[in-house]
């Protein structure tokens, strides 16, 4: 049930993360809020000085996910929890059925996934990815990929297209060419795409019904698309029982007589 197509899929949720229809037992939470922003003495107006005060930080993050992937002709669905410590580590739970099929650590240097029903695992270092997914994300730009954050700190993104409607800015980081749309009155994020610009293969995240919780804006639903020359792949991400800066543990432990698979 679980092979390498199966990681291939769980490594393209954590670098890759039509809204999904919105779950009935989720809180109805305040309406998103536009930060208050103050530009009196800037003498230019930039990405930075409008958006800075969007960016709160944080410590932990948990959730549950229902997740949908497409590629294809191949289609799988999966319930997921998914645990993150800033910076440092993402975690994940990776169920069908109701069985715990994978469990899954990432950490500034590799990505571990441990396949419980195969009794095996695997060894993923960062720099492999990219071969993968033809993303090149670290882990802190992972995790801002997930919360909806832009994926670089802002003073190295230009003001793009302005209107009353949407707000773009833009990094370009040869080759590849980084868009964040916003949400002009409430100022979040709608789409981010990471473009390829020599081979032009493209991924956007595009986020929806964002509600506040625990004082931040988060989309509760999330569709990533990845397209190459080759394939196009599809994930949907509907988080439910979110929490903020509630400290969690991550559980990880690879028994003896779990073979590496290479």
């Amino acid at each position: 049930m679980w092979n390498k197509t199966s990681s291939v899929f769980i490594i393209s949720i954590l670098l890759l993360s039509v809204a999904c229809k919105s779950r009935k037992d989720k809180i109805v939470a305040p309406v998103v809020v536009k930060p208050t922003i103050d530009t009196v003495g800037v003498s230019v107006i930039t990405a930075e000085s409008i958006l800075k005060q969007t960016v709160t930080d944080w410590t932990y993050f948990s959730s549950k996910i229902d997740m949908y992937y497409k590629s294809g002709s191949d289609s799988k669905s999966f319930d997921a929890a998914i645990r993150m410590y800033k910076d440092s580590i993402i975690w994940m739970s990776v169920s069908l059925f109701g069985i715990e099929g994978a469990r899954i650590l990432v950490n500034k240097d590799s990505v571990v996934i441990l396949n419980k029903l195969e009794r095996n695992y695997m060894v993923y270092k960062m720099a492999d990815l990219k071969r993968i997914t033809s993303v090149d994300l670290q882990i802190a730009q992972l995790q801002r990929l997930i919360l909806a954050r832009p994926l670089f700190n802002l003073k190295e993104y230009q003001l793009g297209e302005q209107t009353t409607q949407n707000l773009k800015i833009n990094n370009l980081q040869s080759p590849y060419l980084t868009e964040h749309f916003y949400l002009s009155n409430v100022l979040t994020i709608l789409q981010t795409m990471i473009k390829d610009q020599v081979n032009n293969n493209i991924f956007t995240a595009d986020y929806t019904n964002y509600s506040v919780i625990n004082g931040y804006n988060f989309p509760l639903n999330t569709m990533l698309k990845a397209k190459n020359e080759k394939q196009e792949m599809l994930v949907t991400m509907d988080f439910k029982d979110t929490e903020f800066n509630a400290p969690v543990n991550f559980p990880f432990n690879i028994p003896q007589s779990y073979a590496k698979v290479k």
